[in-house]
């Protein structure tokens, strides 16, 4: 059995939704890459039922993404955020190259500040570092 490496981003987003025994052995399974015999023998359950978990997870995973979107629309927004902390810096370095404009240094250094609490405010909720 394939490790399907997008299923441990989807567990970041949506880990609370599983049950503990789902979660433990998909952690176990995706995060510390553990074969199907250790996990079996770690947790006192057959082979069989370790696999029947991994399968469970990966299914409610996707139908949780499928449905929801959280952890596609988060992967867009930090995309998003790189391209405007991109433009910031640009617009900073035309501003000191060519227009010396106080003005406009310190509101892009607002937008950069709002930025960045974005940006931590998502890492707290259980996102990735940006």
């Amino acid at each position: 059995m394939a490790k399907n490496l997008g299923i441990s981003n989807l567990l970041d987003f949506y880990s609370a939704m599983l049950t503990d025994k789902q979660k433990e052995v998909a952690h176990l399974y995706f995060n510390e890459d553990l074969s199907l015999s250790e996990i079996a023998e770690l947790l006192g359950i057959t082979r069989q039922g370790v696999r029947d978990h991994i399968k469970k997870v990966e299914t409610s995973l996707a139908l949780l993404e499928e449905r929801l979107r959280v952890a596609g629309n988060y992967s867009k927004m930090r995309t998003q955020c790189r391209q405007i902390d991109e433009l910031i810096g640009s617009l900073n370095q035309y501003n000191r190259k060519y227009l010396f404009s106080a003005e406009l240094t310190k509101r892009l250094k607002k937008v950069s500040e709002l930025l960045g609490e974005l940006l931590e405010e998502q890492v707290e909720q259980g996102g990735e570092e940006l």
